[in-house]
């Protein structure tokens, strides 16, 4: 197959806002390896330095670089940053429609991330005048507990725009069969395909070892639980504080880490009620964390728990059990069954008490803990094998393009 022109579009590249961003950069970054690929997004803070940057309407004819694709690993995709919504509800102007015309010409296929952007059905009705396929991956955003939140407002942007977005892709493209089964009451299921994130898994095979992050934060021994994510309403940490508490009148040593970026008053909100409850000494609230230290840090805790009430497909799970820690989640992850049959994994519900005893038990028996750990990763470098899930992704933008 000849190299492809791929266009990835999404409304910003800001890491902090969660897990899409992530998906984006790691898959633009394998594609550009053999394919020709460029991100177009109004806000590009985080993409990587070793990309080209330019703006749109300054380049080419074509909008990505004019010399054909190799297989080559030092290859990088393209990052043009484009005009953003100037006008009311979130809308596109007409003149930063225009600047994105010349890389929709230059694609063979367009990947649309997320379900509620105007940007994006407005890009993707100018696919369909130019006759260009594209993807839409509405990452979660359809399933059904996103649906009953701002309910009425959803339906109604379904009704005049998200359903004609949707029902006009190529393919839509969800990370997890719980995802399809939930989001194709919002458009034909025969659209739908199912393939999981593209994650880099180069950092997770030679780990820097839990001691970077212990002895930069002076962690004791007592052992940790960590919540690394977006501190939001829906991931419910707040479980978690109430669980430290619960924990140490059980007699249980535990220090909770609930690591990740968040509106300043909902953390504040997190802290107080730490205090509240007397447990400001076991919760630590350090940020974001990346790097390296991020690694380190999935090393250092004895068990990675998410409470949360939906998600996707969740990388901070895959990234966890790829760094050997395991698991306590719930069913709100679509990819629960495929978390709890690795054995790395325990799926309970979204409460304190079946929280506490999950932890619990992987911190009680180090036999079980030990198996855990070992089961987590195997399944991770097996399940998410970048060549395999690659080839995948490869398909999909052929098929979509009839070849």
């Amino acid at each position: 197959m000849p190299p492809l022109r791929i266009l990835h579009v999404h409304r910003n590249l800001k890491l902090a806002k969660g897990g899409v961003v992530r998906f984006v950069i790691d898959l633009a970054q394998a594609l550009a390896r053999e394919h020709e690929v460029t991100v177009v997004s109004p806000d590009v803070s985080d993409v990587p330095k070793e990309w080209e940057h330019s703006k749109a309407g300054g380049v080419d004819s074509r909008g990505a670089a004019s010399t054909p694709a190799t297989a080559d690993t030092s290859r990088a995709p393209r990052c043009i940053e484009m005009p953003g919504p100037s006008l009311p509800m979130d809308v596109l102007s007409s003149s930063a429609i225009a600047s994105g015309l010349p890389l929709i010409e230059w694609c063979d296929v367009a990947h649309f991330h997320g379900a509620w952007m105007p940007m994006n059905i407005q890009l993707a009705a100018q696919c369909r005048r130019l006759g260009r396929a594209y993807i839409a991956s509405p990452h979660g955003m359809l399933d059904d507990w996103c649906m009953n939140q701002a309910r009425l407002k959803k339906r109604i942007f379904h009704t005049l725009a998200g359903a004609k977005f949707f029902a006009s892709a190529a393919r839509v493209h969800c990370t997890a069969l719980a995802e399809l089964d939930q989001s194709s009451a919002w458009f034909p299921k025969s659209l739908g395909v199912v393939i999981p994130p593209l994650v880099d898994l180069a950092a997770y095979r030679a780990l820097p070892g839990p001691a970077l992050w212990r002895g930069r934060h002076n962690a004791g021994d007592a052992p940790i639980v960590l919540f690394l994510s977006r501190l939001h309403p829906k991931k419910r940490p707040d479980i978690l504080i109430e669980a430290a508490a619960m924990l140490r009148d059980r007699g249980v040593r535990a220090s909770f880490v609930l690591a990740g970026p968040g509106d300043e008053a909902y953390v504040a909100s997190l802290r107080e009620r730490a205090r509240a409850m007397k447990v400001e000494d076991r919760v630590e609230f350090p940020g974001l964390v990346t790097g390296e230290l991020k690694l380190s840090l999935y090393q250092a805790a004895s068990v990675f728990a998410l409470p949360t009430s939906q998600e996707n497909f969740g990388l901070v799970l895959a990234e966890a059990m790829a760094c050997g820690t395991p698991v306590v989640t719930t069913r709100g992850v679509d990819i629960w069954p495929e978390l709890e049959s690795s054995g790395g994994a325990i799926i309970t519900d979204a409460t304190a008490g079946a929280f506490v005893g999950a932890i619990a038990t992987v911190l009680s028996d180090r036999t079980k803990r030990h198996a855990m750990c070992a089961a987590a990763r195997a399944h991770v470098f097996s399940w998410l094998d970048e060549a395999s899930v690659l080839s995948r992704y490869v398909e999909m933008y052929a098929r979509a393009l009839g070849k």
